[in-house]
């Protein structure tokens, strides 16, 4: 690997922020889960797995440690971000992976995709893998391992911001379920 210094606080090319929407820009996310997954979709919402981060601030958590122990999927221990895809097609190849693959201990038929919306009124802190790299420089680690799709949400991402659910039929065809959330 190449040399990499995390920059500190006053060091960091753009202060930590949520992504910066602009006027009338909607995002749709898919965040796919399990029921072996962290981060489930619940009665408030998706809340990530680390509630340490609710006291704490975000330039403590968006740290290249941190993301890095959040996309290596060989870490079982809470990270405090919700990984999501801005591309459906690619959330759902995650999906089908996850479906298919060999794991005794998930039930094959719990694996879900949440469509959210997000606009610039939408009280979430959200950033894209693009907006991680302008504010931690470009680690070669989270270039290689983030999917150019992927988004992030530090802490929760309350439940009225997911306006659709993807599950599946007994038949093992994909269903979708609008939620009340969903105009």
């Amino acid at each position: 690997m190449e040399s990499y210094m995390q920059p500190s606080p006053q060091e960091l090319r753009v202060p930590i922020k949520p992504h910066q929407f602009s006027p009338g820009e909607v995002q749709k996310l898919y965040h796919v889960y399990d029921d072996c997954s962290q981060t489930q979709l619940s009665e408030v919402g998706i809340v990530c797995g680390n509630s340490c981060c609710y006291i704490s601030e975000p330039q403590n958590d968006i740290t290249v440690t941190s993301i890095l122990r959040h996309l290596d999927w060989s870490n079982r221990c809470p990270t405090p971000f919700i990984s999501f895809y801005d591309n459906r097609e690619r959330a759902f190849k995650e999906a089908n992976r996850r479906r298919k693959m060999p794991v005794w201990w998930r039930d094959r038929m719990s694996v879900k995709v949440a469509e959210i919306q997000l606009t610039r009124d939408s009280a979430v802190w959200v950033f894209s893998k693009k907006d991680l790299l302008c504010i931690l420089g470009s680690h070669p680690d989270i270039s290689r391992m983030a999917d150019r799709s992927e988004w992030f949400a530090w802490g929760v991402l309350p439940e009225e911001y997911v306006v659709g659910l993807w599950f599946l039929e007994s038949s093992g065809n994909w269903s979708y379920q609008r939620l009340k959330n969903g105009q």
